[in-house]
C-alpha cells in the first residue's frame, strides 16, 4: 500500500470543504476579478458574527498535517519507498508548523471577531479577508507571487474601502497542502 492511500485509507474524506480549484487568471484578469469579488461583497452590520468552522478547520488542517507528518515519518523508518513529494513534505514540514504557528499567534480569535464579516447566506459570518484570499489562491492555484498579490489587493482596496494590506493567505494555502495530500 502507498504512503498516501496509508495516510487517508483508514479514514473518510467527510463532506469537507470543497477543493479550491477555479479558472487559472492572467493578473489582468486577475484583477478583474477582485474588482467583481468586491461588487458581491455585503458586509454584515455586526462585526462580532462568529464564524465558527474557521478555527474548527484550521485545528483538523493542522491534525491531518501531522498525522501525516508522523505517517511518512514511519515510513521512512522502516525503508519504505517515498514519493518526491511526501520527501518535499517531509523536508519542509517545520515550515508548515511555522506557518500554522504563525496563524493561530497573528489571528487570535479576538482579533478574528473584530474583523468585517460578510453577511450573504452562503458565506455569512466569513471574514472578507479571509474570502478574499479564498478567491486568490483557488485563481493562482496556490502559486501566489508578490505581483499578484498587491495588484489583487489594490484593485480590491479601489473598490471597497479599507481592505487590508494582505490577506490570511496562510491559512488558505495550509488547506491546499492538505487537499493535496488527500488527492495522492
Amino acid at each position: 500500500m502507498t504512503a498516501p492511500a496509508r495516510l487517508f485509507g483508514r479514514r473518510r474524506r467527510g463532506k469537507g470543504d470543497p477543493p479550491l480549484r477555479a479558472e487559472l487568471l492572467s493578473i489582468e484578469r486577475l484583477e478583474e476579478r477582485a474588482r467583481a469579488l468586491a461588487a458581491t461583497f455585503t458586509l454584515a452590520r455586526e462585526r462580532r458574527l462568529r464564524d465558527p468552522e474557521f478555527y474548527r478547520r484550521l485545528d483538523d488542517n493542522t491534525a491531518v498535517l501531522r498525522d501525516a507528518y508522523r505517517t511518512l515519518a514511519d515510513d521512512v523508518h522502516r525503508g519504505e519507498f517515498l514519493p518526491p513529494a511526501a520527501e518535499w513534505f517531509l523536508d519542509n514540514f517545520h515550515l508548515i508548523e511555522s506557518e500554522i504557528r504563525g496563524v493561530r499567534h497573528d489571528l487570535p480569535r479576538p482579533y478574528y471577531r473584530q474583523l468585517p464579516k460578510l453577511a450573504s447566506r452562503e458565506a455569512a459570518g466569513v471574514a472578507r479577508v479571509y474570502a478574499m484570499a479564498l478567491a486568490l489562491v483557488s485563481h493562482t492555484d496556490g502559486r501566489i507571487d508578490r505581483t499578484q498579490l498587491v495588484r489583487f489587493m489594490n484593485r480590491l482596496r479601489q473598490e471597497t474601502p479599507a481592505v487590508p494590506t494582505a490577506p490570511p493567505e496562510d491559512v488558505v494555502l495550509l488547506r491546499e497542502i492538505r487537499d493535496a495530500l488527500r488527492a495522492r
